[in-house]
C-alpha cells in the first residue's frame, strides 16, 4: 500500500527517529496502554519539541484524561466518545444526523493562512455551497463558528459538508 511502517518500542528515541519523528507535523499514539502513549508523547515534547497541538493520543481509561490534558495533549478515549455518539444518536438524531460523515461527506480542519480570507468574517467568504464552518479553534480555545466570525491568522476551521465541497473550502482557508 505504499505505506512505511517501522517495528518496535516508540518510548525508545532511537525508533522515533528511524520512523522519523524529526520530520512529522503530528504524532498520534494509540496503543492500549494509557501509561505508554502518555510516556511517548512526553518524549516527543520534550527531545523534539512537539507542542501538544501537535500530539493525539488514545486514552483507554476515562479516568486518565485529566492526566492528558494537563500536559496540553489532545486525547479521546474511545470509551466516552462512544458514549457521546449514542447519546446523540437517540436524544438528538436529527442534529446527529446532519453531522453524520459517510462516503459522501467530509469533517476537516484546517489552519487558517491565506492572506485572502484572514480578517474576514465567515459570511464574507465565497465558500462552496456544500460546506460549513463550524467551529473555530483559537489559541486553544474553541468557538462555535457563525456568520460574524472573523477568522486570524493561525486559527483552526473546523469544515463539515460533502466530500468534494470540504477539500474546496480548505483550499481557500490555507
Amino acid at each position: 500500500m505504499g505505506i512505511r511502517a517501522v517495528h518496535g518500542d516508540a518510548e525508545d528515541v532511537a525508533v522515533l527517529k528511524k520512523a522519523g519523528i524529526k520530520h512529522a507535523k503530528h504524532l498520534v499514539v494509540t496503543t492500549d496502554q494509557d501509561n505508554r502513549n502518555l510516556l511517548v508523547c512526553q518524549v516527543a515534547k520534550t527531545k523534539f519539541g512537539f507542542s501538544g497541538e501537535k500530539l493525539v493520543a488514545r486514552v483507554n481509561d476515562p479516568e486518565n484524561l485529566q492526566a492528558f490534558m494537563d500536559l496540553g495533549i489532545r486525547s479521546i478515549s474511545p470509551v466516552t466518545a462512544t458514549a457521546l455518539m449514542l447519546d446523540g444518536m437517540v436524544g438528538h438524531h436529527d442534529l446527529f444526523t446532519m453531522c453524520e460523515v459517510s462516503e459522501e461527506g467530509d469533517i476537516l480542519e484546517v489552519k487558517v493562512s491565506n492572506k485572502r480570507v484572514v480578517g474576514k468574517a465567515i459570511k464574507e467568504l465565497s465558500l462552496p455551497e456544500d460546506s460549513l464552518i463550524v467551529m473555530v479553534r483559537r489559541e486553544g480555545k474553541s468557538i462555535i463558528a457563525h456568520g460574524e466570525t472573523k477568522l486570524l491568522d493561525g486559527d483552526y476551521a473546523t469544515i463539515i459538508g460533502k466530500l468534494g465541497a470540504v477539500q474546496e473550502a480548505a483550499n481557500r482557508l490555507w
